[in-house]
């Protein structure tokens, strides 16, 4: 796999990452998309790796390509959000190999992102992983039918 991906995120939009944002409730959002180009044929899928608070641990969290085949340009399009201690996250590639490649990093923890094309039985909701915080509480990440077609992935507290 290509080792020189991380030179291939041209954009972050609307909110730039590496610039500091303010404390939030864990339900406010800020949204940006990010563009991946040049991306190698062999690879397979996208997630986001989201490290907990002290970076003891992570989860991978699927996000789906949505590859522009006129352009080339592949991007994935989320939410983010940041608390006190907030996790680091890193872009990850995988090949069919099961082969990851970093593709960057930034400083807010990934809440949700919305997947589109991902193997997901219609109409059901699908329990992607649970993350666990600096206070020891645990967040449900579900992902949901958002009536496009398409599914979105929240933070579910009450489980």
């Amino acid at each position: 796999m290509n080792a020189n991906l991380i030179n291939q995120i041209i954009r972050v939009n609307p909110e730039r990452l590496d610039r500091p944002l303010p404390t939030m409730h864990a339900r406010q959002h800020h949204s940006f998309t990010v563009y991946l180009v040049g991306l190698p044929t062999d690879v397979t899928s996208v997630v986001l790796r989201a490290f907990t608070p002290g970076g003891a641990g992570y989860v991978d969290i699927p996000v789906g390509l949505r590859p522009n085949l006129t352009s080339g340009i592949a991007y994935l399009i989320g939410t983010c959000f940041q608390t006190a201690g907030s996790a680091a996250y890193e872009i990850h590639a995988y090949d069919a190999r099961g082969n990851s490649t970093s593709l960057g990093c930034g400083k807010v923890e990934i809440d949700a992102f919305t997947v589109s094309g991902s193997p997901i039985v219609p109409g059901a909701e699908v329990v992607l992983d649970r993350i666990k915080d600096a206070s020891g509480n645990y967040h449900t990440i579900k992902a949901v039918p958002d009536g496009n077609g398409g599914y979105t992935t929240i933070i579910d507290d009450a489980n």
